[in-house]
């Protein structure tokens, strides 16, 4: 009997993630592995309509999923049972709480963290300027984990619990009561069985404290792309721009009545009038209609404090005064990040006006195994970074952006590299990408003639006269810091003995033309030489050759940011492929002079790919590029064979001749895989 299963191979659109599905081990009461879960298996259990929740608090987690329970193994899915796997080099041991059962399927759902802590309770207790880990030992009274990191060790503090808790209930109060963050970590042994589990104690999450997870705020996720959207709402239904506090005993503000606090610009923040804390600068934006004077347009909150001490009240009731002065913001993400729960991210939503940053966390996860396109991650701990920004920590965000791209100069030609008997001129414009983007407005230029500086700037005119048989124009494109983000060359050849005039190219592995110098093309060159004489065999002398890279060297990457640890990233879906053709010496020639080398790029998933090894090992071996060619009043493209003469490297590199050209001719180039 055969079931059909509905499980992808994890490709999510939305970041492009790829699932692993991980091997799931059966285990039973006392530990023993009775049966696997294994989708890549035939004859085992596979699992589908699957779900594994991760949540900041403790790191819990829960997973549930569906299979077949017609087969043999599903007979060790009961309750009291365990499940153990591991994910992104994590283990996770689950009990099995919950079993709904038919002919068919069988949905089975489960809990992280063992039995005991999930069941066993703990009475009242009342400890005196404990640690952290004297409360623990306190509570589990069955050694259920061990402390691992505890970045709260020096602290002190006294606290009483009144009637029973469990286990895990009580740790969660004593963070809370700590100021902590707990994240429980299952260590599993070879055989799946669980090993230990380990508590590990860190501070709670604030602007100096990471909590769980890493700080990865030099990561940007961009919306529409990262994330596909960001909802933004603000409430001021609760807001109020003053408060009225009391203390023990009646105690109130009066004492300190006419006390100020200033901003950076000098203008009143904070006031005290009789009983009341004021903040002139939010009633200002948010008055009050009801009252008729404008000095007494405050809404006022009545709030109170357990303090006998009027500084102290004061304190207090500005804090709160601080939180409730201003709107309600709060965002929803729709996304799913390839991340950890803890992890700190930065989110640029342009679509705002101005831009909108945020610093958001993940708190939780809810991950699809065989059905990643339903993958959700839970962003909160939002703090917008926008309205209030310094422009430098936008000019720094965008630095770390640039950092990151790979730059790579062309130089165009407005009429060709050749001229004959000094006539003619032509505009050599330099054209910068970044990661496939036009970038050529961010960078200035400078301009070399044969080694030697000549000029700056985009466009770089040159004039047949002022060359004498060849010359090599090089230009680096530098950005703003200064820094050189790539460069190349291109020859100009003026020619000057009419129709009996020959140009001859060379291929070499070397600048100056020595290494593997030949006539004849051959695999992996990386430069060619041009020359014109008035004989009809080339020269063997590669001094005689202009030699010129054949393609432009790579711009170099700028410094990577900091970045906390991911996991592997698998390989991309159906991506976009771009195939690009450059020309060694442009595309418009004059007199019948033509010399250069049409060259193929492909980009894919942000690789770039420059020969036919590597085009094979991305897309097959049957994938092959296809030339064709239309001549001036051609109605139909001419397919050109891949055995032809002028094909290099399986048709990476076609040579262009004076013979090839009559008048006008385009070629085109196309991937097949």
């Amino acid at each position: 009997m055969d079931q059909d299963r509905p499980y992808d191979q994890g490709i999510h659109s939305g970041g492009m993630v790829m699932m692993d599905m991980p091997r799931i081990a059966i285990l039973s009461a006392y530990d023993e592995v009775c049966a696997f879960l294994d989708n890549s298996l035939d004859g085992t259990l596979h699992y589908w309509d699957d779900t594994l929740h991760t949540y900041l608090q403790g790191s819990a987690y829960t997973f549930e999923f569906t299979t077949e329970s017609w087969m043999e193994d599903a007979a060790y899915l009961v309750d009291g049972n365990h499940l153990s796997f591991k994910y992104k080099d994590k283990g996770y041991y689950l009990n099995i709480v919950e079993v709904e059962k038919d002919e068919l399927e069988i949905k089975v759902t489960a809990y992280g963290l063992v039995f005991e802590l999930l069941n066993e309770e703990v009475d009242t207790y009342e400890g005196k300027s404990m640690s952290f880990e004297s409360y623990v030992k306190a509570f589990n009274y069955e050694k259920s984990f061990d402390i691992g990191i505890n970045e709260i060790s020096d602290k002190r503090i006294s606290n009483k619990w009144e009637g029973t808790d469990t286990v895990l209930k009580r740790l969660y109060s004593l963070a809370t009561v700590f100021g902590a963050e707990l994240e429980f970590v299952t260590e599993l042994n070879d055989d799946y069985s669980l090993n230990r589990i380990v508590l590990n104690v860190y501070r709670e999450h604030d602007d100096d404290h990471q909590g769980m997870g890493q700080n990865r705020t030099g990561e940007v996720l961009h919306y529409d792309k990262e994330v596909t959207g960001i909802t933004k709402k603000s409430d001021i239904t609760e807001l109020c721009t003053a408060i009225r506090p009391t203390g023990k005993d009646g105690l109130q503000l009066n004492k300190l009545s006419g006390k100020k606090e200033y901003d950076s610009d000098g203008n009143i923040e904070f006031q005290v009038s009789g009983n009341n804390l004021l903040a002139p600068q939010a009633r200002d934006r948010f008055p009050s209609l009801l009252k008729s004077s404008k000095n007494d347009r405050y809404i006022v909150k009545i709030w109170s404090y357990d303090t006998s001490d009027v500084n102290v009240l004061y304190g207090q009731a500005k804090a709160e005064l601080m939180k409730i002065m201003v709107p309600k913001v709060s965002y929803e993400v729709d996304s799913y990040v390839d991340a950890n729960i803890g992890d700190t991210f930065t989110i640029e939503d342009t679509s705002y006006t101005p831009t909108l940053y945020l610093t958001a966390r993940v708190t939780e996860q809810e991950i699809r195994f065989t059905d990643s396109s339903n993958s959700k991650t839970t962003f909160d701990n939002f703090e917008e970074i926008t309205s209030q920004i310094d422009q430098s920590l936008i000019n720094a965000m965008q630095s770390m952006i640039d950092a990151k791209r790979t730059f790579e100069v062309n130089i165009i030609s407005s009429n060709g590299t050749v001229f004959k008997n000094n006539t003619g001129s032509t505009t050599l414009t330099a054209k910068v990408l970044a990661n496939n983007q036009d970038a050529s407005g961010e960078m200035t230029y400078q301009w070399y003639k044969d080694g030697t500086a000549c000029s700056t700037g985009q466009t770089l005119s040159v004039f047949a006269k002022d060359i004498t048989n060849t010359v090599a124009y090089r230009v680096e494109a530098i950005d703003a810091n200064g820094t050189v983000r790539g460069a190349t060359e291109v020859t100009c050849a003026n020619v000057t003995d009419g129709n009996s005039s020959h140009i001859h190219i060379a291929y070499a592995n070397s600048a100056e033309g020595s290494k593997d110098f030949s006539t004849a093309w051959f695999d992996g060159a990386m430069y060619f030489g041009v020359y014109t004489d008035d004989k009809e065999t080339a020269s063997e002398t590669y001094t005689d050759y202009k030699w010129t890279r054949i393609k432009g060297e790579q711009g170099i990457q700028g410094p990577q940011g900091p970045k906390g640890e991911n996991g592997a990233k698998g390989d991309k879906g159906d991506d976009a492929v771009s195939l690009y053709i450059e020309s060694s010496n442009g595309n418009v020639f004059k007199n019948a002079n033509i010399a250069t080398i049409l060259t193929v790029d492909i980009y894919i998933s942000g690789q770039l790919i420059t020969d036919s090894t590597a085009m094979k090992n991305k897309f097959g071996d049957y994938a092959y590029l296809q030339w064709k060619q239309k001549e001036e009043g051609a109605k139909e493209w001419t397919d050109i064979s891949s055995s032809d003469s002028r094909l290099s490297d399986n048709g990476f590199m076609f040579t262009v001749n004076t013979d090839d050209v009559n008048n006008r001719i385009v070629f085109s180039c196309e991937l097949n895989y």
